[in-house]
């Protein structure tokens, strides 16, 4: 059997399971859950299948890049909050384009950020095209149709052509004749033609896709991909001189602001105040996001300035890597600015979403400014977009077993506790990663919160999570569990108000 049946069969499987799989989530908005586990496990059979057909022509190496599209199915089935579920299928599709890059002949390991975003645009646009060279050029259709069938094919269309008005005058008469036959047709031709037309295109959909994905890892010639350091890229003329004055300019520019944040640091709220005219919540509100934006344009800078230097070969190369490490150096403080004045903000009116993953964006930031250091500042440059998707894959995995939505929900309680205010509403609407510790300490918060969280976790116990196996989910249990759990308690703060708690009242 040639290659491209092969691919051809592959591609089915993938699209038949896919409207198995998510044709509930698409016309009904049942949410995903193990579903994603199997397609991901499915679409890994097939590669492999089509994979080993290929016997020596294929590193079968690049195979293990099927480990983070499962692990991030796993993942996916593992937590509820919709970032995480988005940051999951990013990873799933990034995973799937180095598998693409890596079996057309380049090496992942060695290539660069333009080279990684080169191959995502490129295995996009196969996705979408490359099943119709499959079909008209692969495909060997002498050899699937034989000759001698597709010589009646004329006269058998001829024939239903001939059949058909004779077929409309006697069912209609049959029809009249008995109501019996009558019923029976019309139950059998009262086919859903928009749910028939939903099926289909799934089906059709995930196919033509998964056969434009494998056909130029396959049935195709070898990616012509040239190796970083050649690609003919236009770079502006620019000198040593030039960059390094840029750069000591912005040096001086982030010591000057470190220095006042060192008064801020060591000096407490009133230098705050006096010297900034504002609250100090206002003045954390106010600078984070800011400095945050500052700690994620310099990285793309300095791999600019970089890839621009001049090289010589004498000791001046050697001013720009140390001026960067500066940099870099100054940077870790303002960073460390813009976590405290979270910290600070947090403190004064609770955690969301936004606030958390912005701060683990500096975190992330934090370490792929160590990962510039040692890679690109040690004359590694071609190491470090490697390494940089090797961090962002375990940054990822510690936000999985963070479960960010229960650490905002934990620290937003902690807050009240304090007598600060609680947004009910907020807390409620986050994902079922929040909702079993919320139902485990709804009896900590104050009198006039309870009722409307035991309310909304009731009713959530009577009309949520009855969907099939398809949409199993780790963290949906975990609440449904929970909320059963703590059910004699929660009907009884909707009975009476609000259960008093003596340690916080």
């Amino acid at each position: 059997m040639v290659i491209s049946i092969k691919i051809l069969i592959a591609a089915l499987m993938v699209g038949l399971a896919s409207d198995l799989l998510f044709h509930d989530s698409i016309v009904r908005s049942i949410p995903n859950g193990l579903s994603v586990l199997i397609w991901s496990l499915t679409l890994s059979l097939v590669v492999s299948l089509v994979t080993a057909a290929r016997k020596l022509e294929v590193n079968r190496k690049c195979l293990w890049w099927l480990v983070p599209v499962n692990l991030s199915a796993f993942a996916y089935m593992w937590r509820d909050s919709a970032i995480l579920h988005s940051i999951d299928m990013f990873l799933m599709f990034f995973s799937l384009v180095m598998l693409s890059f890596s079996l057309k002949g380049n090496v992942a390991q060695a290539s660069g950020i333009l080279q990684y975003f080169a191959a995502s645009l490129v295995t996009s646009i196969d996705a979408l095209i490359e099943a119709m060279n499959l079909i008209k050029i692969d495909l060997p259709w002498r050899r699937l149709v034989p000759p001698s069938v597709v010589g009646k094919m004329p006269a058998v269309i001829r024939g239903v052509a001939f059949a058909i008005p004779l077929l409309l005058l006697f069912c209609s008469l049959f029809i009249s004749a008995d109501a019996a036959f009558a019923g029976l047709l019309n139950k059998g031709l009262s086919l859903n033609l928009s749910d028939v037309s939903m099926h289909l295109a799934i089906l059709i959909g995930f196919s033509w896709c998964t056969a434009g994905y494998l056909r130029p890892m396959f049935a195709a010639e070898k990616s012509l991909d040239l190796p970083a350091d050649k690609c003919p890229l236009f770079k502006p003329n620019l000198g040593r001189l030039e960059l390094n004055v840029m750069l000591a300019l912005l040096n001086l520019l982030f010591l000057s602001f470190v220095m006042v944040q060192f008064r801020y640091f060591f000096g407490g709220t009133s230098i705050v105040e006096t010297t900034s005219g504002l609250s100090f919540a206002e003045y954390a509100r106010k600078g984070f996001f800011e400095l945050a934006t500052v700690s994620a344009l310099v990285l793309p800078m300095l791999l600019v300035g970089d890839w621009l230097l001049p090289r010589h070969r004498d000791k001046f190369d050697k001013i720009f890597p140390a001026q960067a490490g500066v940099q870099i150096g100054l940077l870790f403080v303002i960073m460390s600015s813009a976590i405290q004045r979270m910290n600070l903000y947090q403190q004064e009116y609770g955690l969301t979403e936004l606030r958390f993953y912005v701060s683990a964006f500096i975190g992330c930031m934090a370490v792929l400014y160590v990962i510039f250091a040692a890679t690109v500042l040690t004359g590694k440059r071609s190491k470090f977009a490697f390494a940089a998707c090797s961090a962002a894959f375990v940054v990822v995995a510690i936000l999985q077993f963070a479960n960010p939505d229960r650490i905002i929900v934990a620290a937003n309680i902690e807050n009240a506790k304090r007598g600060k205010p609680f947004d009910v509403s907020y807390a409620l609407s986050l994902s079922n990663d929040a909702t079993a510790y919320l139902a485990n300490n709804v009896a900590i918060l104050p009198f006039e919160t309870q009722k409307e969280i035991a309310a909304n976790l009731v009713d959530q116990e009577h009309h949520a999570w009855h969907y099939d196996l398809r949409s199993f989910n780790f963290a949906r249990c975990e609440a449904y569990d929970a909320i059963r759990d703590n059910l004699p308690l929660l009907n009884a703060i909707n009975a009476i108000g609000s259960i008093p708690n003596q340690g916080t009242h």
